[in-house]
């Protein structure tokens, strides 16, 4: 009886540390994506519970290692969405850092036709953005 007990215990002492590793990777990446100010990552985060969920529930690992590895290609892909509002419909545009320099850049971005995101570029901000 006794071995019984503690196989039961030890089982479910291995499912919680498994589903508190899950669930601490999970806010590192969330916290990652915050760092590098993407939206598109933190979108995927948001639909990705419902994958965790099902994991809880059919335990298929897959589901997660595949959820890990989108959201950290989202983080690092050279394309984001933005809030910005542009003159016209939605585009894709440069997002360009720097001082703007003789007023071309600033010109530009008046008609739309880039974004000017500052002037210290971040290691994994987005070289393309989409704009509304």
């Amino acid at each position: 009886m006794k071995g019984v007990i503690s196989k039961s215990v030890s089982g479910k002492v291995d499912s919680f540390l498994k589903w508190s590793l899950y669930v601490l990777i999970f806010m590192a990446l969330v916290i990652w994506a915050t760092h590098t100010f993407r939206i598109l990552p933190i979108i995927f985060a948001l639909m990705a519970i419902p994958a965790l969920v099902y994991w809880r529930l059919y335990r298929k690992d897959i589901i997660n290692i595949t959820v890990v590895v989108i959201f950290i290609g989202l983080t690092v892909m050279p394309f984001d969405i933005t809030f910005i509002n542009v003159p016209g419909g939605p585009k894709i545009v440069r997002y360009v850092f720097g001082l703007p320099g003789d007023g071309e850049l600033l010109r530009a971005a008046e008609r739309g036709e880039l974004v000017l995101g500052g002037c210290v570029r971040m290691g994994r901000t987005p070289r393309w953005i989409l704009v509304w």
